[in-house]
């Protein structure tokens, strides 16, 4: 299996920043995943780069291909710090180090086989692992950061009625999914069911589970609960906090 490590490049920005991935799939492909990623609301820099400044200020390139995931790890984690493309050097959107015995620190906790799984199969590492709260605070610190440093100067930024208007006529001309797309969208969701854990407080989706993890209960973990007048929906770890607050079990129609 040949893997490719490759690097991302903004040019948009005064000092270019980078970002160094590995994917088994077509370069180009790779990219495009990264594009569709960043409309979407993942906590992961490098989307939120080229959604902020537009897919046509990044190029993609092939820096090497290796044969093995632990070798494509290690080279990874080579030009990572060759470039400085982690968050904390300053010249990239990378958020993690790909070293072995680094990877429960840097997967943030996350089980090593859906990071794994994910891998192999071309995706981003955390694709359907969710995000701990630790990890969300260490993320909106370094937003903030990056924010108070002028990196995110762009956002706010309003369009004109003539790019609403060519935006709107773009939407309204779209073509409908083929039916071999939904059948794709289907089989994807297909089999999958939420789980959650009292204990770690998560939750996350699989895909044709077998068996309960250790720790783990079928269900999406919320509850309904109200105060004689709303109704709201809580975590289910979350209870306690609210029966004490005088809340009551069960949602008001």
């Amino acid at each position: 299996m040949s893997i490719k490590i490759y690097l991302i490049t903004n040019h948009a920005t005064e000092n270019k920043m980078y970002y160094v991935g590995q994917t088994i799939n077509e370069i180009n492909d790779r990219f495009t995943q990264h594009v569709r990623l960043g409309r979407r609301d993942n906590n992961c820099l490098v989307h939120e780069a080229i959604l902020e400044y537009g897919k046509r200020n990044f190029t993609i390139e092939i820096l090497e291909v290796v044969e093995t995931q632990a070798e494509a790890d290690i080279r990874e984690t080579f030009y990572i710090k060759k470039l400085l493309s982690h968050y904390k050097d300053g010249y990239g959107y990378n958020m993690k180090y790909e070293m072995s015995d680094n990877k429960d620190r840097y997967y943030h906790g996350a089980d090593i086989n859906d990071v794994n799984k994910n891998k192999s199969m071309g995706n981003a590492w955390n694709k359907g692992i969710p995000f701990s709260d630790m990890s969300r605070k260490k993320m909106s610190e370094t937003k903030k950061h990056r924010n108070a440093a002028g990196l995110y100067s762009n956002y706010g930024h309003k369009h004109t009625e003539e790019t609403k208007k060519k935006l709107s006529d773009k939407a309204k001309n779209r073509p409908s999914p083929t039916d071999q797309t939904k059948n794709k969208w289907r089989e994807q969701s297909s089999g999958r069911q939420f789980i959650h854990n009292l204990i770690t407080k998560e939750r996350k989706s699989v895909k044709d589970l077998l068996s309960l993890p250790e720790g783990w209960s079928r269900g999406r973990g919320t509850c309904w609960i109200n105060d004689g007048m709303k109704s709201i929906s809580i975590d289910v770890w979350d209870v306690e906090k609210y029966l004490h607050e005088g809340f009551n079990y069960g949602r008001i129609c």
